[in-house]
Order: C-alpha cells, then structure tokens, then sequence
C-alpha cells in the first residue's frame, strides 16, 4: 500500500494554514480547522488515500500527491502559523479566526479552484 510521509520540521503541534506546492506552484491550501487538532494529525489524513473511511478531500489530494512523487516530482508542505496579536484578531470584540479568515483569501488568491492550477474545490 502506497502512502505519503510528511517530514514535519516546524508547527507540529499547532494549528496552522498550509500549502502543498508542487515545482514552486501552490496547487492545495488547507488548514488545521479545529484547535482540538493539530498539523500533524492533519497531514496524517493524507498519508493512506487509498484506505477507507477517510474525507473524499483527503483521499483526492493524498492521491494527487502520490502520483506526483512517483513521477519524482517534490511536493513541498509550507505552513504558516497567524500572529494572534490582540489588535488584529478582535473586532468590535468579538475573536476572530485567522486561519479560517485567511484561507479563502489565499485560495482565492493563487487561483486554487481553477482545475487547472489547483486541487481546491470551489465553496
């Protein structure tokens, strides 16, 4: 059975957006969704696609990435961990979720729901 093993080097327990990039292009934003979790167990999600019982997001990327590195291709994980500062993370008092808030604005950003350049699915 064919699996994926992240090398985690940075944030392995914390919640953080990240990045699959494949030759310098960002082709997946995700995120750690819940504070319960933590990024290892979330990239642990992708390590077995073709197991069941797994989200059909994990199993489609977690494949994507397999062909990719049997073809020798490098699919880096970059993530990037929000600065809680007080100022920033509040409006008019209420929390406000960084990871969450800025993963749209990045998907939309690099154009990831295009089939073409990413493996995000529309919302």
């Amino acid at each position: 059975m064919k699996k994926i093993v992240p090398i985690i080097t940075s944030f392995e327990n914390e919640r953080v957006i990240y990045a699959f990039v494949e030759n310098s292009l960002v082709r997946y934003i995700g995120i750690v969704k819940s504070s319960k979790r933590t990024f290892k167990q979330r990239l642990g999600e992708y390590r077995s696609p073709y197991t069941n019982g797994k989200g059909s997001t994990n199993k489609e990327i977690g494949i994507r990435i397999i062909e990719l590195l049997e073809k020798g291709i490098d699919v880096q994980i970059i993530a990037l961990k929000p600065n809680y500062d007080s100022e920033i993370s509040s409006y008019n008092g209420l929390e406000v979720d960084l990871v969450t808030g800025l993963e749209s604005s990045l998907i939309d950003k690099f154009n990831l729901t295009n089939t073409e350049k990413g493996w995000n699915k529309s919302s």
